[in-house]
């Protein structure tokens, strides 16, 4: 674990505040140049961090952590306004200086009392006139880091969707054979892209149904739901398969299943 995570901070942190509880209030600040390196106070202009500050570290490191942000932790102490703050990552530095990727910040001084964010792309959010400070209250960051990490699956999923999609199916079933994907080479290029890309709901028009026995059932319609392809007919109502070995999950008994292949 590299110097300067969140946790190992917030301890020494902790551990200053409950050891200036026995100290009279007027030794009740340490000087920034004996503790900043434990610290990792990076600048200053004051002499002495104050108590009130430490419990604003405090606070802001256990948001951090709560979030995910356990990497490096960094504080800059004395200016005023946004150049005044606390800096938390999801990533540790390996060279004593903040890594790049997703950030959160937030200043010591009470007017500027909102959050930012710095994405997977190193963009801080929000931006604008208008939005900078738009992220005042620990339920909002919370939302606001939920709805960014869904846009950030999403554009991943999209993206290694669009490079499934540029393969060969004979690429798409060497690839899923590797991974141990049986009756791949059964598997038409939109479901072959679905598995491998890790989709658990995709559109399958038809399929063909055979009893245990080998005799054919018929042509039904079917989707692939929660990885798994579903069949709904008339007289059984609603029948699951595997969605790899096309066999029946919902037979009594594992003997009697049926088996799908895609139409």
């Amino acid at each position: 674990m590299s110097k300067h995570n969140a946790q190992e901070v917030l301890n020494i942190v902790e551990n200053m505040l409950l050891e200036s509880e026995t100290k009279p209030r007027w030794m009740n600040r340490y000087k920034i140049e004996d503790v900043c390196d434990e610290l990792s106070i990076f600048d200053w202009w004051n002499d002495y961090l104050s108590k009130s500050q430490l419990k604003d570290m405090r606070k802001f490191l256990k948001e951090a952590i709560k979030l995910g942000y356990t990497g490096y932790v960094c504080f800059k102490v004395g200016a005023t306004g946004c150049a005044n703050g606390m800096w938390a990552h999801k990533a540790e530095s390996t060279n004593g200086y903040s890594p790049k990727g997703e950030a959160l910040y937030k200043s010591f001084t009470p007017s500027y009392n909102y959050w930012s964010v710095c994405d997977v792309n190193g963009a801080w959010v929000p931006a604008g006139d208008d939005e900078y400070d738009s992220i005042k209250t620990v339920k909002q960051l919370e939302e606001y880091i939920t709805n960014m990490s869904i846009i950030t699956e999403e554009k991943e999923m999209e993206e290694n969707m669009d490079a499934l999609n540029s393969k060969t199916v004979k690429e798409l079933r060497t690839e899923a054979k590797a991974q141990g994907i049986k009756n791949a080479s059964k598997m038409k290029k939109d479901e072959l892209v679905a598995l491998l890309a890790g989709v658990t709901t995709v559109e399958i028009s038809k399929v063909h149904m055979y009893a245990f026995t080998g005799m054919y059932i018929g042509e039904f319609d079917a989707e692939v739901r929660d990885g798994k392809i579903i069949v709904n007919t008339a007289r059984k109502g609603e029948l699951v398969f595997d969605l790899t070995t096309g066999k029946e999950i919902t037979a009594s008994k594992a003997r009697y299943a049926n088996r799908v292949e895609r139409a």
